[in-house]
């Protein structure tokens, strides 16, 4: 029985279900109809006439005033999973980045070529590190295994924009 039946209270949502959302629109923007799967290798199924996508996602959320780094790596198991699972399914393999900057009030979302990755981001001990700063991020935007889009996100957790006079 799932915690939500146990307690009477509905599912939270969290950051992990925010980030399959938004990749999934990322992908619906492109014309692509979505499916959400719970298996082993992939979190998103993407077709349309001509092409087949499996996306693994990976969020993250950078709270407002963290003294964390703006970075995050892409773990080298996440991308083999994906990329293993996409050929056994005829796919092209897909990484979905969603990550909140709430101290920017920006969310970035990427969808990355997992066969591309040696040549998208650097490779660090255990993956691929990908780095939040302006220069880099059009840098990796302007990939050709990339797509890429962002929204600014003006609200505090309040409901008060942070723009209002």
């Amino acid at each position: 029985m799932a915690a939500s039946e146990q307690s009477g209270y509905p599912a939270s949502i969290g950051t992990r279900d925010f980030g399959r959302a938004m990749a999934a629109y990322a992908l619906l923007r492109e014309g692509l109809q979505v499916v959400s799967v719970e298996s082993s290798g992939a979190h998103l199924i993407a077709t349309d006439h001509d092409r087949k996508f499996a996306v693994s996602v990976r969020s993250k959320l950078f709270r407002r005033g963290t003294p964390e780094s703006r970075m995050t790596v892409i773990k080298s198991a996440q991308v083999a999973r994906i990329t293993q699972f996409a050929s056994a399914q005829g796919m092209v393999p897909l990484v979905g980045l969603v990550v909140c900057l709430a101290d920017e009030q920006l969310i970035h979302c990427w969808l990355l070529r997992a066969d591309q990755m040696d040549s998208i981001a650097p490779k660090v001990q255990h993956g691929y590190s990908i780095d939040f700063k302006t220069s880099e991020v059009s840098k990796l935007a302007g990939h050709g295994g990339v797509q890429y889009f962002s929204c600014r996100v003006p609200f505090g957790i309040d409901g008060e924009s942070d723009n209002d006079a």
